[in-house]
């Protein structure tokens, strides 16, 4: 029996050495693998921090890059801020270069004061319009009562040179020139046809008291022209009956004279007008100046199938009457030969 019991200790001790070793193998088995696991945990967080720091340093840089667009606008808009501010105080700045503006136009107006002071109250030049009566004595007014335009003559100068001689619907182109003398006298030289040459001019009066201009023959002190400032008023026709234009009639009639070196034109209008036009160009024997003398007359017609007649006022009515022969196309007058211009006007013809 003690063998027996003996036996059983032995098997007992035995089982728990047994047990002992399994447990320690366990255990043992259990820290490696707690071993690993640590160490695979610290790798994954290892990786994690890694990533961590990787995407913070991302952020990071785009902020950075967010912050500067953010100065980068805000700089802008202080910019445009500053220029609106600059834009908005300049016109309340009186800067050197308004003063220099409106000193400018100060000088401007007080400039145009002046010369309409000097024409109206010293003009003493010859443009204009001037009235000339040859029968009129230098005792005789420029403010006397209104006269009968049709027995005046009335000349015009223009600023470019050019002037004019009429009497009633007739008038005269020609031209001027202004010069002075040894004597520092004023000196005016027309081209008017009969009245032509040298005068000495005089210029007096005023806008509102009338102006006179004293023309004086430079070789003949004692021709004296009396010119006064007035407009020339058309003369007015009245015709009896109704005018019924010609289709042969109607038209600007033309004839040229090389020899003579004048062309001639009746403008036969359809409303019943009429002007005649001698444009002679010659060539003057005392300076060997080439001569432009043209000279019109404006009136009304009547015509027949033989003859028309022209209507036209000087110093009293007048009229002419005309024989034609249509030949050809031309109209025959005197043996010559008038060709129709087409729409040529008396305008054209003056030119």
């Amino acid at each position: 029996m003690d063998e027996n019991k003996e036996a059983l200790t032995t098997q007992a001790d035995e089982a728990a050495e047994q047990e002992a070793a399994e447990i320690a193998e366990t255990a043992e088995n259990a820290e490696q693998a707690a071993e690993e696991t640590a160490e695979e945990t610290a790798e994954e967080a290892t990786e994690e921090a890694a990533e961590a720091v990787e995407e913070k340093a991302e952020e990071l840089d785009d902020g950075a890059a967010d912050e500067s667009a953010v100065d980068n606008t805000d700089t802008s808009d202080a910019a445009e801020n500053t220029v609106g501010a600059a834009a908005e105080e300049a016109p309340k700045k009186k800067f050197p270069l308004q003063k220099t503006l409106i000193i400018a136009l100060v000088i401007v107006a007080l400039t145009a004061v002046a010369a309409l002071v000097i024409n109206v109250f010293f003009n003493k030049g010859v443009t204009g319009e001037w009235r000339f009566n040859p029968y009129e004595t230098e005792s005789s007014s420029a403010t006397s009562d209104e006269p009968d335009n049709s027995v005046y003559y009335y000349f015009k100068f223009n600023n470019d040179g050019s002037a004019t001689l009429s009497l009633g619907s007739t008038t005269r182109y020609g031209s001027y020139s202004l010069s002075k003398n040894d004597k520092g006298e004023n000196i005016i030289t027309l081209s008017l046809g009969n009245i032509s040459g040298d005068f000495t001019y005089e210029a007096s009066g005023n806008l509102f008291t009338g102006r006179k201009l004293k023309l004086t023959y430079a070789t003949n002190t004692d021709a004296v022209l009396n010119l006064y400032s007035d407009s020339k008023k058309p003369h007015e026709f009245e015709r009896k009956d109704e005018f019924k234009p010609s289709e042969t009639l109607t038209g600007n009639w033309m004839y040229t004279d090389t020899m003579y070196g004048v062309t001639i034109s009746f403008n036969l209008k359809d409303d019943g007008t009429v002007t005649y036009t001698e444009d002679m160009s010659y060539s003057n024997p005392s300076s060997d100046e080439q001569v432009v003398s043209i000279y019109t007359i404006d009136g009304i017609y009547d015509y027949t199938d033989t003859t028309f007649t022209l209507h036209y006022y000087d110093i009293a009515d007048q009229e002419v009457t005309i024989t034609y022969e249509s030949k050809d196309g031309a109209m025959i007058i005197n043996g010559n030969a008038f060709t129709k211009d087409g729409v040529a006007t008396a305008d054209s013809a003056k030119k």
